[in-house]
């Protein structure tokens, strides 16, 4: 018994009578999207490829946020996105198998778990400052025992040191150089700052290969090496997103609409269909990351 497809197969239709027509490369990029299922990005991802110093959150954006997180302080959506602030003192995660006899606590003894809020120390009794860059003297990936006892690997080498653009190429992202292309690439209109601080210029953006829904744009101080990100999507139930953090959280407004801000440097709020974010820690000041979200059009 033949089925839909079969009939069709068996269809003569003359192509000739149509015309050839040339697709653009967004009705391109729209036609893959119809053949390749859709696959929706990780906001959490997507947020660690945005800083243009990649700090990788290894304890907590792993085990700790996976169940390690006890107390949830507020929650405050924008529309379609809901930001939660949380706080994890006392939260502990259990010491990656590759750090295992290199972390002590303050007594000297052998650490088997790392809790928020307290102070390590290394073999010699040095205090360690930065758990990230003291686990990358010893190892590139780390393996998290997450709560339900599976196991995570997270690569960490060069974390810290990345480039966006050079981060983005090897994901397979469009890289954009001119400003003025940007929209090319996308199934919206960017909303760009008017305005960047004294010193900061246009670096570059990526835009998601598969889609026109994601945009990421970068603003660098080349004296400074720091980075401002600004990152857009479409609003709809595909491309929202939660985040969770620990840190205060305050709310204002950008052009009337509610705006979250966490962090002390990231903004973020919803606007004209689109959900826009700004990401400037240790860039600039509160007052410089709410001058730019205003000027954003």
């Amino acid at each position: 018994m033949k089925n839909e497809f079969d009939y069709l197969n068996d269809t003569e239709i003359d192509f000739s009578i149509y015309d050839e027509q040339q697709l653009t490369k967004k009705e391109r990029r729209r036609m893959k999207n119809v053949i390749k299922k859709h696959q929706k990005i990780n906001y959490l991802k997507l947020a660690g490829l945005a800083a243009c110093v990649a700090l990788v959150a290894v304890f907590a954006q792993t085990a700790l946020a996976q169940e390690f997180f006890v107390k949830i302080i507020k929650s405050v959506s924008t529309g379609y996105n809901t930001f939660v602030e949380t706080d994890s003192d006392g939260a502990a995660v259990p010491v990656p198998v590759e750090l295992s006899g290199l972390i002590f606590d303050k007594n000297g003894l052998q650490a088997n778990k790392i809790s928020s809020g307290e102070t390590y120390y290394d073999k010699n009794g040095k205090k360690i400052t930065d758990l990230q860059k003291f686990a990358q003297e010893y190892t590139d990936s780390l393996t998290i025992v997450n709560a339900d006892g599976t196991e995570t690997t997270v690569n960490i080498k060069d974390a810290g040191d990345s480039d966006p653009l050079i981060n983005a190429a090897a994901e397979g992202w469009v890289v954009i150089s001119d400003p003025e292309k940007i929209n090319d690439y996308l199934d919206f209109s960017a909303k760009l700052p008017k305005y960047v601080p004294e010193g900061f210029r246009f670096y570059g953006a990526t835009a998601s290969p598969t889609d026109g829904q994601y945009l990421f744009v970068y603003y660098k101080n080349d004296k400074t090496e720091k980075c401002i990100s600004v990152h857009e999507r479409i609003l709809n139930e595909e491309t929202a997103f939660s985040a969770s953090f620990d840190g205060k959280m305050t709310e204002t407004k950008i052009h009337g609409n509610k705006a979250v801000i966490y962090d002390g440097r990231n903004i973020d709020w919803e606007e004209d269909g689109i959900s826009i974010g700004i990401s400037a820690k240790n860039a600039v000041s509160k007052a410089e990351l709410l001058k730019i979200a205003d000027s954003v059009k």
